[in-house]
């Protein structure tokens, strides 16, 4: 797995390489932006995990926060020392100067063996998410698609928060998209390239009072009970009380199977974000849940590893970025989950 830090008021930037749960999810390095004015500005980095290149091994998006003007970055895999790849930029100038922040995803949408990338877009994004083709195409722009709800793209944050897996078990892959405040727990499902990016489907979050007063979802997509058809594990905004709600795939129309709290009390009661990645952590054929927080004064850094669905989602632990100043800024994590070896 791959840790992508929070804002952080000593220096932005900064990701952390993690090994697989056979080594105890050890540090395997650091990696940071190569952009040094961006970093001094202490901003974040939005993590995604996907085979760019077809070549077996994953690749890291990093997607960069307010302030960024639009760019994400692209890393080669572990083999290749995580080597930057290429920068891109959101083909959209009047955003990219107003905020600029970037929400990646990465997956196969078109069936090659190659994975695509979404952006969604931030606060003032409208709604609206570009897609780019892989690294065979120099990762060129191929389509802005926008969430079917007008009244979230106006009046609401506009943010859009992506997710790819193959939620019914065919073809291509499918995207998830979550929402930002004001987005009432709601999620929409679209289809890949063979569908033009159509819709496919609409649900939402089993909570209303959630939904009603704050609404942010972060959703991840992954296989997570070994058959053949990805989950949908969803994070929620501040508020929310270190919930994750765990839906079956679109066969079951994304019925929830269970919900899942990180195990910090305080936490949930202080903020209660969160953010998931899902992906095999132990090489087996489920994949597991990587919890990564939102921010907390004091303790910052965290994140929780639960386990497949064969245990009914177990904790496996917590662990910490590996920066002391880090901890005490109280920042935040994105995790990204692949086979980066």
């Amino acid at each position: 797995m791959v840790i992508g830090l929070g804002p952080c008021s000593l220096g932005g930037g900064w990701f952390q390489i993690r090994h697989d749960a056979s080594a105890g999810f050890v540090s395997a390095g650091w990696g940071r932006i190569p952009w040094p004015a961006y970093n001094l500005t202490g901003g974040g980095l939005h993590l995604a995990a996907g085979d760019v290149d077809g070549d077996g091994r994953d690749e890291l998006v990093a997607g960069l926060g307010s302030g960024s003007n639009g760019w994400f970055a692209v890393f080669d895999d572990a083999s290749h020392g995580f080597a930057l790849l290429r920068w891109i930029q959101i083909a959209w100038p009047g955003y990219n100067f107003a905020n600029g922040e970037v929400w990646p995803a990465a997956g196969d949408l078109d069936g090659d063996g190659r994975a695509e990338i979404v952006a969604g877009l931030g606060d003032g994004g409208g709604g609206w998410l570009e897609m780019f083709n892989d690294a065979s195409s120099n990762f060129a722009h191929v389509a802005w698609r926008r969430t079917g709800w007008e009244t979230y793209n106006v009046f609401g944050s506009g943010a859009v928060h992506p997710a790819i897996g193959n939620v019914d078990g065919f073809g291509d892959g499918e995207i998830v998209l979550g929402l930002g405040e004001a987005g009432a727990g709601w999620l929409e499902v679209l289809g890949g390239f063979g569908t033009g990016f159509a819709h496919r489907a609409w649900f939402q979050v089993p909570w209303p009072s959630y939904n009603f007063s704050n609404g942010t979802t972060f959703p991840a997509a992954g296989d997570i009970d070994g058959d053949g058809r990805a989950e949908v594990v969803i994070g929620l905004g501040e508020t929310g009380g270190g919930w994750l709600i765990v839906t079956d795939d679109a066969a079951s129309g994304f019925a929830t199977l269970r919900l899942l709290r990180v195990s910090w009390p305080e936490y949930n009661f202080a903020n209660g974000e969160t953010h998931p990645a899902v992906g095999s952590v132990d090489a087996d054929a489920r994949a597991e849940i990587v919890v990564g927080l939102g921010q907390l004064s004091g303790g910052g850094g965290w994140f929780e590893t639960f386990d497949d669905g064969a245990t009914g989602n177990a904790s496996l632990g917590w662990r910490r970025a590996d920066w002391l100043a880090f901890q005490l800024d109280g920042g935040a994590t994105y995790p990204a989950v692949g086979r980066f070896r």
